[in-house]
């Protein structure tokens, strides 16, 4: 499972509102060491919260090499001021969704998305990984062929085209998100 916490770019831990723990597999082992985490650092040069007020993140991990993912989890997080970036994300690893873990991170402007991208990367073997996702300028208005996402003003494949919206990947009914699944 994973808890999803929210950290503003001066570095104190901020409880978004009305977020629940954010889980990425069922069930975070019990012992003494701290859970394998990667962190998500979502920075940007758009003006915020002018230009960029909202980051919506989506996460998911996998069982397998080849992609049975838990059920996806999205979350919302507003910017209210340019101090709201970066924006740090954690997310611990589970149990069983061990293989590796991925996430879709949509930059909005009033309600408009601006920006995507997607990343896949193992956990890390022991400790926190950071995860570092830039919503570029240069990919402000460019617009890619399917598949593929604005990566610094260019268009680069995604590491895993459908992961997000094709349900064959998924164990159908077996939420990443700790607290719908009822694990811990």
């Amino acid at each position: 499972m994973t808890a999803m916490r929210k950290r503003f770019g001066n570095g104190r831990a901020v409880r978004a509102a009305g977020l629940v723990l954010l889980l990425l597999a069922a069930g975070v082992p019990a012992c003494t060491e701290p859970p394998r985490t990667l962190r998500v650092v979502v920075d940007s040069n758009m003006e915020v919260p002018g230009e960029l007020d909202q980051i919506v993140v989506t996460a998911t991990a996998s069982r397998t090499a080849e992609g049975n993912i838990c059920e996806p989890i999205t979350r919302l997080f507003e910017l209210p001021s340019a101090g709201s970036l970066p924006l740090r994300i954690s997310i611990e690893i589970g149990s069983e969704y061990s293989q590796w873990g991925a996430v879709r991170v949509v930059g909005r402007s009033h309600g408009t998305d601006l920006f995507l991208r997607e990343l896949r990367v193992p956990w890390p073997a022991e400790g926190i990984r950071d995860l570092e996702v830039r919503l570029d300028r240069d990919c402000y208005g460019r617009t890619c062929g399917t598949n593929e996402q604005c990566v610094e003003g260019s268009c680069a494949s995604v590491p895993f085209a459908g992961l997000f919206d094709d349900a064959s990947y998924r164990d159908v009914g077996i939420s990443c998100d700790r607290a719908t699944a009822g694990g811990d």
